[in-house]
């Protein structure tokens, strides 16, 4: 039986195959330290399409940098990013899969701090992708 892709690796799989800006750190979780720059992507939800071939991935994108047009390019890249994966030719990640299709959910956002600047600037955006298995 083929194994669905773990949604995580795929997700930084194909962000680190796509050349991060310098600086950037990429993670699935949020660190006890953040860097000055840092993209978290990970899955927020979804369901199987088909148990062997189709796994469609709520997939959480968020950034942090120092200024809000950092933050908010690196969101841009990782967009970006994700969905020419989801073009033909797709990029596969080995061993893991690759996305087959790709939606913009909610576009990155801005999360503000009401209480005031502190030097740390967040973004966040939602895609829905489908997800493939490499073959075997």
């Amino acid at each position: 039986m083929a194994r669905l892709p773990r949604a995580n690796a795929l997700l930084l799989g194909i962000l680190r195959a796509s050349t991060p800006p310098t600086g950037l750190v990429l993670g699935s979780r949020i660190p006890n330290t953040l860097p000055a720059r840092y993209l978290m992507a990970c899955r927020a939800g979804g369901s199987s399409v088909h148990p062997e071939a189709l796994d469609l991935i709520v997939a959480n994108v968020q950034t942090w940098a120092p200024d809000d047009t950092t933050a908010e390019a690196d969101a841009q890249w990782a967009r970006d990013a994700l969905y020419r994966a989801s073009r033909t030719p797709q990029v596969i990640v080995p061993g893991v899969g690759y996305l087959s299709f790709f939606d913009e959910s909610q576009a990155p956002v801005d999360i503000s701090d009401d209480t005031g600047d502190h030097g740390v600037y967040r973004y966040s955006a939602t895609y829905t992708l489908s997800a493939r298995p490499v073959a075997s």
